[in-house]
């Protein structure tokens, strides 16, 4: 743990307490138990030291961030939800086969400065690009979040870019462990 991981970290504690005080009104245990386990995924990847670590937090925000949008419960937020999930998802098999090469390039798991020597770094930046919303690859974003509740539009918000930023900056700015 290291002074970036601790600013990101207390930020996104700071981000899930706001955005569950904000939706204490709302009586829904699924939206809850979503936004619960999507701002723990970002706390989880935010302190992974490895990328196998980091790939299962990923999945987790991209799973649990689609039924934030599914909880509006009609059909454009179900759509919607769709789209995002499989743009999620392939963000996600991006970062695995990227793992998969990065490790057989370096026979290193390690997270921290990967550069772009090896293609499996590339990989690895596209899948992130993917999540930070990178121009031609942001549609995704303004899609899913109009179409989620309030409450959750507001945790999708907090996190799923954020996680991106900081996995950019980890991982491609040389900020090491």
């Amino acid at each position: 743990v290291d002074k970036l991981s601790l600013l990101f970290g207390y930020v996104f504690l700071l981000a899930a307490f706001l955005g569950g005080l904000y939706a204490l009104h709302v009586r829904d245990t699924i939206q809850h138990s979503a936004a619960l386990v999507y701002a723990g995924s970002a706390i989880g990847a935010v302190f992974a030291g490895d990328l196998v670590t980091l790939f299962i937090y990923w999945e987790g925000i991209a799973i649990a961030s689609v039924f934030l949008i599914w909880a509006s419960r009609n059909e454009r937020a179900y759509r919607a939800g769709m789209r995002y999930f499989v743009v999620q998802i392939g963000s996600g098999l991006l970062l695995l086969a990227g793992i998969l090469v990065h490790y057989q390039h370096t026979g290193s798991l390690a997270f921290g400065t990967l550069g772009l020597a090896s293609p499996g770094a590339w990989l690895i930046l596209f899948a992130f690009g993917i999540k930070c919303a990178f121009p031609l690859l942001h549609n995704w974003l303004e899609d899913a979040y109009p179409e989620a509740t309030v409450s959750g539009t507001v945790l999708l918000s907090s996190f799923t870019t954020k996680v991106a930023v900081y996995v950019l900056i980890r991982g491609f700015a040389g900020w090491e462990l």
